[in-house]
């Protein structure tokens, strides 16, 4: 009986939720996929950082993602940018955004409609600052799932 006890104290606890990101300063959900007139006039044409995310769970590689995160990008333009994400996602041969180009060419859509994406982002106040919370956001990611979202094949160079 006490070797049962020694074996079941050595088993690996469930993994733990992570702490919850830091949404101070960041924009609520907003629906992407009903934006397909690629309006995106709530999205101001300033720096800052993006999340592109499907709106169920993701298994990952540690844990499940509750918040569907497919992509966490930067611009200097973020209106521009999340527009040609979405160009990208509805038309693989429209070129100019890597993310997008992956969800076309994966096949993405029959998984995570385009329709159903959401997205939310933060204003800051240069280029520079949007690739730090964009490094900031990404380690926070790779650290808790140890694998950075499906859509990110690379991390900028502020991941820690």
């Amino acid at each position: 009986m006490a070797e049962q006890r020694n074996l079941e104290e050595a088993m690996p606890q469930p993994y733990a939720t992570p702490k919850e990101y830091n949404w101070t300063d960041w924009t609520k959900w907003e629906p992407l996929g009903l934006n397909s007139g690629l309006q995106l006039v709530s999205v101001p044409s300033k720096p800052g950082s993006y999340i592109i995310a499907a709106d169920q769970e993701l298994t990952r590689c540690v844990g499940t993602d509750p918040h569907g995160i497919l992509t966490i990008g930067e611009s200097e333009n973020l209106r521009t940018r999340i527009q040609k994400f979405c160009s990208c996602a509805i038309d693989l041969d429209s070129g100019g955004h890597s993310a997008g180009m992956r969800y076309a060419f994966l096949g993405l859509d029959q998984f995570f409609p385009f329709k159903s994406l959401r997205f939310r982002w933060r204003v800051t106040a240069s280029k520079l600052l949007a690739e730090e919370l964009e490094g900031e956001m990404l380690t926070r990611y790779r650290k808790h799932h140890k694998e950075l979202p499906p859509l990110n094949y690379s991390s900028n160079q502020h991941v820690r």
